[in-house]
């Protein structure tokens, strides 16, 4: 009990430190863009701290561990001006390390072949120490730690000591944020190669650096550009680079959003027992839904080195044999070239397994054409019964064109079309007496686009018809590079295909993830400069991801003003 008390108290000194930390260095929770000349301290993300522990501890089997609903800034929940720490928090950092040091004293084979030598479990710890903080230790702390493990190992044992330190470094701020104090220059703090190298893996593993990055740190060799690059290479060509991709176009595609709503059973099902109905929605065609532009993504990107041309324009698909009605597609018993794909997430505080094979499929290119018309993202952008023109404008404009887009008055926010007299047509329930003068400018851009999906009612499926009538899927392209009148999705795809503003964009929003804050005036240059690199490369993705590390402004920031 007293061991259990001294470490409560250390765990919340811990977090208090951090939470000082985080208000000295870091953003406000109300600040939209975080300033660069704040030097903002990241912390690590739910899925960046579980992949963290699972490589620290690879002998065990971990769970996911849940932590309180992250929020985002700029589309994405690595910023760091969301650095806020509360004691549900603390809490869930407590229980997550409380729980692996438990499971590592009984399943690490370390410090079982350590048996009851002190000095080997001392070593053992300074090494798992180091790597967990991406650093090496400083002579202080490691006279520490070893103090520390000598006073606990009186009181309750080699086991019990060891437990306690590693909750204790997995609770620190060392390992839970990443400090960047680097070396002062002339008005610019030039990061150390450590921290280049924790930028660095976490930009690309979301997980801690591995043993290959950690020793070119200690050359000091990653402040050279071109040894970035060769490291960052090296890194995107395992799979662990692919996984960690793929919490990007989950962010930037807002994946989570699909099959968080409500669809109308009898609207779309009207001849299934409700039973049926929900079996075969939320179990096989909303999870292959969520999946399949993850999937795309992987195989275009790499497994074929395909460029953002091609994600926009894809004339093929990779869905799962349940789920291919949604193609209007059989897949056949005998295929056997599936893409095998595990995926897990934390829910509410539980751990959802995913494991599916998803099959590649011809897309009817007269109907659908690369990542941006899958059900997926159609039915996400829809109400129950019929689609939001508005919601699939919207997400266009913010997440492909960073055209950003104000929200409504709250009188009329999230408000569902009513009309006088019963609409033909889903357009003409968003066109009939729907809008107030003032709304006028902002939906002929909104939903200029978002007409142009009305071939995809609100499961995502295409229809040429509406209601017995024929679906009017024309619009227009305003405020950038291709605009114009577009006849459907199809052409509007094809237009962000070779758009500049959309090429732009994607570095934009990968720029944010990087660096894990949204850009400001001092990074203009920065982003320019990246976003010619990106078009002319012909908008290679892999390169885009090298880029950013190669360049100078990822391994420097301003002085604190």
């Amino acid at each position: 009990m007293l061991l259990g008390y001294r470490l409560n108290g250390l765990t919340y000194c811990l977090c208090l430190m951090a939470l000082c930390l985080t208000t000295i260095i870091g953003c406000s929770k109300d600040e939209v863009a975080c300033e660069l000349a704040e030097a903002p301290l990241k912390r690590l993300t739910s899925h960046q701290y579980n992949q963290s522990v699972s490589d620290l501890f690879p002998e065990l089997n971990l769970p996911l561990y849940g932590f309180p609903l992250e929020t985002s800034v700029g589309g994405f929940s690595n910023n760091s001006s969301l650095n806020i720490a509360t004691s549900s928090l603390v809490d869930a950092y407590h229980d997550a390390a409380l729980d692996i040091a438990s499971q590592a004293i009984a399943g690490v084979s370390s410090i079982d072949s350590c048996e009851e030598d002190r000095v080997c479990l001392l070593s053992w710890l300074k090494e798992l120490n180091s790597e967990a903080w991406r650093r090496p230790l400083t002579d202080e702390e490691a006279t520490g730690l070893e103090e520390m493990f000598l006073e606990w190992s009186e009181a309750a044992g080699n086991d019990g000591a060891t437990q306690i330190i590693i909750q204790y470094i997995l609770e620190s701020p060392d390992f839970l944020y990443m400090p960047e104090i680097g070396n002062s220059d002339d008005g610019f703090r030039r990061l150390n190669s450590y921290e280049i190298a924790t930028r660095m893996s976490y930009f690309l593993l979301n997980s801690i650096p591995d043993d290959e990055l950690i020793q070119a740190a200690a050359q000091d060799m990653l402040q050279f550009p071109e040894v970035r690059s060769e490291q960052a290479w090296r890194l995107l060509s395992d799979e662990p680079a692919r996984v960690s991709y793929r919490e990007f176009v989950r962010q930037w595609l807002e994946l989570d959003d699909i099959g968080s709503g409500s669809v109308d059973f009898e609207y779309f099902f009207p001849d299934m027992d409700e039973e049926d109905v929900d079996d075969h929605l939320y179990n096989e065609l909303m999870p292959a839904m969520r999946y399949e532009p993850e999937v795309m993504v992987d195989q275009i990107v790499f497994e074929e080195r395909g460029a953002l041309e091609e994600l926009y324009t894809a004339d093929r698909t990779w869905i799962t044999r349940n789920a291919a009605e949604l193609h209007d597609h059989v897949i056949s018993e005998e295929a056997t070239n599936g893409v095998s794909w595990i995926s897990s997430s934390a829910v509410q505080g539980r751990e959802i397994e995913f494991e599916e094979t998803f099959y590649p499929i011809d897309l009817n290119t007269n109907e659908r054409m690369g990542i941006l018309t899958l059900p997926g993202l159609m039915h996400a952008r829809s109400h129950p019964s019929f689609p939001s023109p508005t919601l699939r404008g919207v997400f266009i404009l913010n997440r492909v064109l960073c055209l950003e887009v104000s929200p409504p008055p709250d009188s009329i926010a999230n408000t569902i079309p009513t009309d006088t007299e019963e609409p033909r047509t889903n357009r003409e329930r968003y066109t009939n007496n729907l809008y107030e003068e003032s709304c006028y400018s902002c939906h002929d851009s909104i939903d200029g686009i978002g007409f142009t999906f009305e071939n995809y009612d609100s499961l995502g499926l295409f229809q040429s018809l509406d209601n017995g009538y024929d679906v009017d899927a024309t619009g227009e392209l305003i405020g950038t590079d291709v605009d114009g009148h577009i006849s459907n999705a199809i052409d509007l795809t094809s237009r962000l295909s070779r758009s500049r503003t959309a090429h732009d964009c994607m570095v934009t929003q990968t720029f944010r993830y990087a660096h894990g804050r949204v850009e400001t005036e001092d990074d203009t240059t920065t982003i320019s400069t990246l976003q010619e690199q990106f078009w002319d490369e012909g908008g290679d993705i892999l390169s885009l991801l090298v880029n950013i590390v190669e360049d100078e402004n990822f391994v420097i920031s301003k002085e604190v003003e």
